[in-house]
């Protein structure tokens, strides 16, 4: 079932790049050069990975928020606008983001996790408040849940806030007529351009999903490989009776001849 569930963005194609001072610095460039070149359709920057949530934040309150309740949301900012259509996450109700670091920087857009928990009956345009000091926030979009963290869990709430001075990680998605080996020739060739110092670097979004299973597949290989044992030590043992009763046997029927 964890395996085969929605995982509320499609991992298909998408590559990611754990940024550095170059990479960061030479975005703009970068991500102009990668989608220029063919190879990618989509290209963003973030906090975290979309198969991981690095950070946390607290929301202190919301309406309708209960004198004992409290409230922590995994926390995504991303660098533009085309962070939801690179994952390929839908987005359900409002608008996404302008891109303008000014317009955006008090709007937020939550999933639907987060909707549900704070019981907002119309989400759009509400008002949180969060961080220290105070600070107040306006929900402009609500997107689909995603499973950015345990496979085997309900997807938890999540804030994704405009804030390009705060990424990680680069997102790209190949072209669906690109072979994928000729793509990440090139691809090195657009990296090294600008990041010249460091090697280039890649993952397969649905490798780094499948890596969450490694526990589950090996318990799964020795839970096989000890049946197998019992299987051989039972078969040994019967043998072993059966040697042990046939000689029985054996010097029985000798005797009565």
């Amino acid at each position: 079932y964890a395996k085969d569930r929605p995982l509320g963005y499609n991992a298909n194609r998408l590559m990611m790049t754990y940024a550095n001072n170059d990479l960061t610095k030479n975005y703009t460039g970068l991500k102009n050069d990668l989608l220029n070149s063919g190879i990618v359709s989509a290209v963003t920057m973030s906090s975290s990975p979309v198969t991981s949530s690095w950070s946390n934040s607290r929301i202190d309150d919301w309406r309708g928020k209960r004198p004992d309740e409290s409230m922590t949301m995994q926390t995504v900012a991303v660098a533009d606008a085309d962070y939801f259509k690179t994952m390929d996450m839908k987005l359900i109700h409002g608008r996404n983001f302008t891109g303008n670091r000014s317009a955006d920087s008090l709007d937020v857009i939550v999933n639907e996790a987060a909707v549900q928990k704070m019981r907002l009956a119309d989400p759009l345009n509400q008002i949180l408040t969060w961080r220290d000091p105070a600070q107040k926030i306006r929900i402009i979009g609500v997107v689909q849940n995603a499973l950015m963290q345990s496979p085997f869990a309900l997807a938890e709430p999540a804030i994704f806030i405009y804030d390009p001075g705060w990424i990680s990680v680069l997102s790209y998605r190949l072209h669906p007529k690109v072979p994928v080996q000729a793509a990440i020739k090139n691809l090195e060739a657009i990296f090294k351009r600008h990041n010249p110092e460091n090697h280039f670097y890649y993952e397969f979004v649905d490798d780094n999903y499948a890596s969450k299973f490694n526990a589950e597949i090996l318990v799964g290989k020795l839970s096989g490989v000890f049946a197998i044992l019992a299987v051989v030590i039972s078969c040994i043992g019967l043998f072993g009776l059966a040697a042990y009763v046939t000689e029985q046997r054996t010097r029985e029927i000798g005797i009565r001849k």
